[in-house]
């Protein structure tokens, strides 16, 4: 991944922006604007498919999600400061199929609405009933008692000790409330009602999908949150270019800032000595902590 440091859209250099920044917390550094290379056309807005465009993510949270630089599951609209006995958040009693998991009780979505665990009930049900999926753990899933209004106990048909079972469950999808879903698809296809620490700026299906920070976002203030929770910059425009050597290109001339993956033929050019390598940081991550084997046949 090479990740501009300069911004497209202001005059501003990397290293002024970063002189200016050096004092403050890692997290509360905020660039006013970047563009990001998006290979695939966001078409719709809608959050439950089962091909989801990753810069959704933006704009919805999960209950847990992945830190790509280490690929530990970290919690996000769990409750991170419970201090669970399987995680934090969550509680799980050894040689069941039962995983407790307690959320934040301030989670407001874009709309004002409260997410209780009502609302988490209400997307695990319409999400492994309706949305196509590989993931062998969701064939488990048994149900979900509501214990109180910020807690669910989750039951499957077996205790999730496979590898990534239980990442593939609750790091896997988006979590919304009922209320934010309104009418479904035909709502949603157009429009957004996530929790996350951006909110929607610009949208049309194909071409364009712009985000910006969300002032009031339920986590702002919390002391503990993941990356993914972080609001950096400002604006984030993500920009259509699914061809290799455009990419590149853009990456070249200015136009992007960033791009989450880049074709290996292109790497020196970024990497330390290569001619760009002033521009830019190349950053190596576990891409969603997946863990495969190919063997020779």
């Amino acid at each position: 991944a090479a990740d501009g440091e300069t911004t497209a859209a202001e005059e501003t250099t990397a290293a002024e922006l970063i002189e200016a920044n050096k004092d403050a917390e890692e997290q509360d550094v905020r660039y006013p604007e970047i563009n990001v290379i998006n290979k695939d056309e966001v078409l719709t807005l809608y959050p439950w498919t089962s091909q989801v465009a990753a810069c959704l993510s933006e704009v919805y949270e999960k209950l847990y999600d992945f830190d790509d630089y280490s690929g530990d599951v970290q919690p996000v609209l769990a409750d991170a400061s419970y201090d669970g006995n399987f995680l934090p958040g969550c509680d799980h009693e050894e040689g069941t199929g039962d995983y407790t998991v307690h959320i934040w009780d301030d989670i407001y979505d874009h709309a004002g609405n409260h997410m209780t665990s009502a609302d988490v009930k209400f997307s695990w049900d319409f999400v492994v009933e309706n949305v196509p999926s590989n993931k062998g753990a969701r064939s488990v899933y048994e149900g979900c008692d509501i214990v109180d209004d910020y807690t669910v106990t989750f039951h499957f048909g077996k205790e999730l000790t496979g590898l990534r079972e239980f990442d593939d469950c609750f790091a896997d999808f988006f979590v919304m409330t009922e209320a934010g879903y309104g009418e479904g698809e035909a709502t949603l296809n157009k429009a957004e009602c996530g929790t996350g620490p951006y909110i929607l700026k610009e949208f049309t299906s194909g071409s364009v999908f712009a985000v910006e920070a969300y002032d009031d976002y339920w986590a702002k203030d919390h002391e503990q949150k993941c990356k993914l929770q972080w609001q950096n910059v400002e604006v984030i425009n993500y920009i259509t270019l699914n061809d290799k050597a455009q990419q590149v290109t853009a990456l070249q001339n200015g136009e992007v800032d960033a791009i989450q993956d880049i074709a290996v033929d292109y790497l020196p050019m970024f990497q330390e000595g290569g001619e760009y390598s002033d521009r830019f940081n190349v950053i190596s991550y576990m891409q969603a902590g997946q863990i495969s084997i190919s063997p020779n046949n």
